[in-house]
């Protein structure tokens, strides 16, 4: 899963295994610092969440090592077969359109 929130990105690898009631709680990793360059270090995450129908609900929960607190991102919603609702954020446009051009 890789998930953009403003100017900020995350990532979870693997297979995310939904509970009975479609819920997952999975560990990644989230860049709080994206724009004009990427900032690191990346830090630890974990991205929670619901599938509900076609829509999927994600937060992702930051664990700002480097600031010390804790930074939530989201509730952010995505609905398969419709096109993301991205801000202003140049990096997100630009990794869309990219992936659509391929």
């Amino acid at each position: 899963m890789h998930l953009h929130v403003g100017c900020t990105y995350g990532d979870a690898s693997g297979r995310i295994v939904l509970n009975s009631n479609g819920q997952f709680d999975v560990a990644g990793s989230y860049t709080l610092h994206a724009f004009p360059v990427a900032v690191g270090p990346s830090v630890p995450a974990r991205f929670t969440g619901r599938l509900d129908g076609n829509a999927v609900t994600v937060t992702a929960t930051v664990n700002d090592t480097v600031e010390k607190k804790t930074v939530v991102m989201g509730p952010v919603i995505v609905v398969f077969g419709q096109e993301a609702k991205l801000g202003p954020c140049p990096i997100c446009r630009k990794q869309i359109l990219t992936a659509k051009t391929n």
